[in-house]
């Protein structure tokens, strides 16, 4: 009978302990709802045509997808449009890119004044990957000057930050580990698998700012181009991916590749990436890319979805917190 009345007086204290336990330990950190920001690229008849999609949580919970004419990125938390001008002096044609925030002004360079008075041809740049600072894309210039002389044609790839698309093109040796050395050994590779006459047309050493961040097989990988040797080749070029890192400054939170497994769960799968916290999925089918829940590591039914063309090339892949998407849908919505 003692026993039983100081454990009655024992109790409350040991509940309230309990309690203050409790409200002092810390609390599971909540994962933010994921948003995924992708760009793609469709080509046709040598023209361009951009396509910016955002997979977003509506207000119900329920996930939506917004799509805007145009290349979109956000950058410091702030939407930026990257698109292409065109201008003319005389027989001399340039269209070039430059990139614009809402409301404020592009700064835009003016047409080569040499060339339209003196040659021919013009020059042409084109966006093949967009991130929140840097972008990659490819200049084609070709033409004569004075008269039918000194004729040239040259292709050339390139990766500048985004406000400054005027820029030569940044070294693939000063934004990683890699060194001349690397580049000239995956050059070595790419030109054995061909016969020696063949191999024999291209440059054995890559210039080193010579170079784009592409989707293949699932994957970001470098693309390196050999120049011909032969100056009458009138630009031809050999690109090839390579086993490089890609520098993981050209993202921002792009989570996790994931084709082979979806390639095994949903039909049609040609890509496939994760949200950082691997809730999320994405998949890329042709003409279509859907999101799904992840649970138990399997791939649910798809969400949400939106109509892409089959040969479009995905130029942008990144994730966006829920208030850097709200941000994101506005600009999108404002483009139509």
């Amino acid at each position: 009978m003692r026993l039983f009345l100081c454990l009655l007086l024992l109790l409350p204290g040991a509940v309230l302990a309990q309690q203050r336990a409790s409200s002092t330990r810390p609390s599971a950190p909540r994962v933010a709802t994921p948003a995924l920001l992708a760009t793609f690229a469709e080509f046709k008849g040598g023209v361009a045509r951009y396509h910016t999609i955002l997979f977003a949580p509506a207000d119900s919970g329920r996930y939506q997808a917004v799509g805007g004419r145009g290349a979109w990125t956000l950058r410091d938390s702030t939407a930026w449009r990257v698109a292409e001008r065109s201008s003319t002096y005389n027989r001399w044609t340039e269209r070039f890119l430059f990139a614009e925030r809402p409301g404020i002004p592009a700064d835009l360079r003016g047409i080569d004044v040499y060339n339209g008075e003196y040659c021919e041809g013009g020059r042409t740049q084109t966006l093949r990957f967009l991130g929140p600072r840097f972008v990659g894309y490819e200049t084609v210039s070709q033409g004569a000057c004075e008269g039918a002389a000194h004729p040239w044609q040259l292709r050339a790839l390139a990766v500048a930050p985004i406000d400054s698309l005027d820029h030569p093109g940044l070294d693939l040796t000063l934004l990683t580990d890699a060194d001349s050395d690397d580049l000239e050994a995956a050059a070595a590779r790419n030109l054995s698998q061909l016969d020696a006459s063949t191999a024999a047309r291209w440059l054995e050493i890559p210039d080193a700012a010579n170079w784009l961040p592409v989707r293949r097989d699932g994957m970001w990988k470098v693309q390196l181009r050999l120049d011909a040797i032969d100056l009458a080749s009138r630009g031809q070029v050999r690109d090839f991916t390579t086993d490089l890192k890609v520098p993981d400054t050209l993202f921002a939170r792009v989570g996790a590749d994931d084709l082979r497994r979806a390639s095994r769960q949903v039909s049609g799968a040609r890509d496939a990436f994760l949200s950082p916290d691997g809730t999320i999925g994405v998949v890329r089918r042709p003409g279509l890319m859907t999101l799904h829940r992840i649970d138990r590591r399997r791939y649910g039914r798809a969400l949400v979805g939106f109509p892409i063309a089959s040969g479009a090339d995905l130029i942008q892949l990144r994730w966006l917190t829920r208030g850097e998407a709200r941000r994101m849908e506005r600009a999108l919505r404002r483009a139509g």
